[in-house]
């Protein structure tokens, strides 16, 4: 859904402008979109356009990049034993190419913090796929 938001969203500026978005543009689009969709919602996201790679989280401790000479690797734990992995800035929007940033947002205001209230309607949601399992 999130994916498809943002397609829309492009595809309207794009409408409205009579021509494609520039990277710049594009940058400043989803940097709107994302301050907006992560207010009160956990978002860790990385996705490529064909010119710029996104990242974004707003929850401490979810997403983890590493940058060597083999290229630039991003998950939400860190995949191996190297002391390179860093944590992806809270509550910003950065595009890369190549690894390398070429456009940094600044920070929003919607850090998520996964409280007991989230826990509790996790275990709600999970027990409604398995009315079955209700009394365990």
């Amino acid at each position: 859904r999130i994916l498809l938001y943002i397609i829309d969203k492009i595809n309207e500026f794009e409408n409205a402008k009579g021509a494609p978005a520039t990277i710049k543009e594009r940058f400043s689009l989803l940097t709107e979109i994302l301050s907006d969709l992560s207010k009160n919602n956990k978002l860790n996201i990385m996705i490529y356009d064909g010119d710029l790679t996104y990242i974004h989280s707003n929850m401490r401790k979810s997403l983890y990049y590493l940058k060597s000479d083999d290229g630039f690797l991003v998950a939400s734990t860190p995949v191996n034993d190297d002391e390179g992995w860093m944590e992806v800035e809270l509550n910003k929007v950065f595009a890369l190419i190549d690894g390398n940033i070429i456009f940094e947002s600044e920070a929003h205001d919607n850090e998520f913090v996964f409280t007991e209230y989230h826990e509790k309607l996790m275990e709600e949601y999970l027990k409604s796929l398995n009315p079955d399992d209700a009394d365990d």
